[in-house]
């Protein structure tokens, strides 16, 4: 699909790789409208979905899942966007063996979802947000959910950006691998913490390097709370807590703060 007159109307569910290989293009001020959204559904098909040009998006009512049971990609780039609405959630890695892979690239692209972003649910899912490209939740964001998943967010390059509007869990029960470089930014608002290795069996590990790089959480940040959790901060870069940075919270978890460089 190409064009601002191309506009596509799915008054139910749109699977891209039902069970073959499938591609979805929108370009250049195209649309498209659906209610849940499937990106590699079943355990046997590739599916790749690439939003792309200033105007160019998906709007999805219901929940999106990139590699639901099988691969999955979402490219949302040059300036395109994708909004999951109506108090619906992202998934990427669903299912055990799913991969699921979401790219936000380039200054106006831009990822928005309603409610909860998990990453790594039972499976293998990650979020790249670089070039200035942006991501924004208002639910409980979720890195390496369930036992034997794996999950991994990266925030690369000034103006990209990261804003959860609750909770951020690296490493909840699996594990959750997090990087903001090169004056990436995260933050997590409306007086949210950020959780490093949650659960007896979770491990998270945080790294925030380069100048300009920052993690700003308005309460907690949580360095092990029953798992094991690892904070590395470098390079002139920040990290800040409304409240407090707790290692270690809870009996046989484990927290460590490494800084490798800071300025007095």
């Amino acid at each position: 699909m190409t064009g601002e007159d191309a506009q596509w109307l799915v008054s139910g569910s749109l699977a891209v790789d039902l069970a073959a290989p499938g591609m979805l293009e929108v370009l250049a001020g195209a649309s498209v409208d659906s209610g849940a959204g499937f990106i590699g559904l079943s355990n046997t098909s590739t599916g790749v979905v690439t939003v792309s040009g200033d105007g160019s998006n998906w709007h999805a009512t219901g929940n999106l899942r990139v590699g639901d049971g099988g691969t999955g990609t979402l490219n949302i780039q040059n300036g395109g966007a994708v909004n999951v609405s109506s108090g619906s959630s992202l998934l990427a890695g669903v299912m055990a063996g799913a991969n699921g892979d979401i790219f936000v690239t380039g200054t106006n692209s831009a990822l928005h979802v309603d409610d909860q972003i998990i990453l790594g649910d039972a499976g293998i899912g990650s979020l790249t947000i670089e070039d200035g490209g942006t991501g924004s939740s208002l639910g409980m964001s979720y890195v390496g959910n369930q036992a034997g998943a794996l999950g991994t967010v990266i925030v690369s390059g000034d103006g990209s950006s990261w804003t959860s509007g609750d909770d951020l869990a690296v490493g909840m029960n699996g594990e959750g691998n997090l990087s903001i470089l090169n004056g990436g930014t995260l933050e997590a608002i409306n007086g949210s913490s950020v959780g490093i290795g949650i659960e007896s069996g979770g491990a998270g590990s945080v790294l925030v390097s380069g100048t300009g790089s920052q993690l700003l959480a308005e309460d907690q940040i949580v360095v092990g709370y029953r798992g094991d959790g690892t904070l590395t901060v470098a390079d002139h870069s920040k990290v800040e807590a409304g409240s407090a940075v707790i290692l270690a919270q809870e009996a046989g978890s484990s927290g460590i703060l490494n800084i490798a460089s800071w300025r007095a």
